[in-house]
């Protein structure tokens, strides 16, 4: 663990409620968000990296999960298999903040249509 001072631990909890108004601040315009859970392809489990990353750390291939983690927004991965894929995708839904109904009936929608293969 990481010691940090007071001020600093202000000053990141500022910057993360910037964020969050930010984020926040797209529900004015729409209801839930569905993007891509990773910017990469899956990949075999039991690994915090893709064989051959550059990094170590799970962060640097992982940009899109934590920013609505820290607004304490509601989110889901949702699984998907792209015909002829062999490991699963996910989308992930996105909520406003306090609305997690809204993610998990998108997810029941999806499921209903497009039932989770959990073996392939």
């Amino acid at each position: 663990m990481q010691d940090v001072q007071l001020q600093d631990l202000l000053k990141m909890q500022q910057e993360r409620d910037v964020l969050a108004g930010g984020l926040h601040g797209i529900f004015g315009a729409v209801d839930v968000l569905m993007l891509p859970t990773m910017p990469i392809p899956p990949f075999v489990a039991g690994r915090d990296t893709p064989a051959g990353w550059p990094a170590d750390d799970w962060m640097s291939w992982n940009p899109y999960t934590p920013a609505f983690n820290l607004a304490q927004m509601p989110a889901l991965s949702f699984p998907i298999w792209p015909q002829g894929a062999v490991l699963p995708m996910g989308v992930q839904i996105v909520a406003p903040k306090g609305r997690d109904e809204l993610t998990l009936a998108l997810a029941a929608w999806l499921e209903r249509r497009r039932p989770i293969a959990l073996a392939r």
